[in-house]
């Protein structure tokens, strides 16, 4: 009776992981807040899979695990893209958006930090119009 005790809580014990793993699995692939997958949310309401939050609550882009050629891409189609562009010819607050909300850590965040500097000497010098900054900003 003892050995049939123990075999059968033995037993039971591996029935029960089993289904908290089987749980976890399918809480992991599926966003049960909202009923769709977390990419499925994400693009529906306006964010991307390359967005995330920083300290201070605010929305990042994340481009730290793409090749440089795809940064390009995610950037250009980006939320982030579009309020950096809105704050011309506010340069300081264009530098520490991109600085603060960008995260990378390839060479593609320091050319795009390179790139407001440039736009911002030509456009203090007057050899840069506003139009044509922000044709260079949107075709970066």
């Amino acid at each position: 009776m003892n050995g049939t005790l123990i075999f059968g809580g033995i037993a039971l014990f591996f029935i029960i992981s089993a289904l908290i793993t089987f749980v976890n699995d399918l809480h992991d692939d599926v966003d049960t807040t909202y009923g769709s997958t977390p990419q499925e949310y994400g693009t529906s309401h306006g964010q991307s899979r390359y967005s995330g939050t920083n300290m201070f609550g605010e929305e990042t882009l994340v481009l730290t695990t793409l090749s440089e050629s795809k940064k390009k891409s995610v950037w250009n189609k980006s939320f982030l893209k579009k309020e950096v562009e809105e704050q011309f010819p506010n340069f300081s607050e264009m530098r520490e958006t991109v600085d603060e909300r960008l995260v990378d850590s390839g060479a593609f965040k320091q050319r795009l930090l390179e790139k407001i500097g440039k736009l911002e000497e030509g456009f203090i010098t007057g050899s840069v119009t506003a139009e044509s900054a922000q044709a260079s900003l949107s075709s970066f």
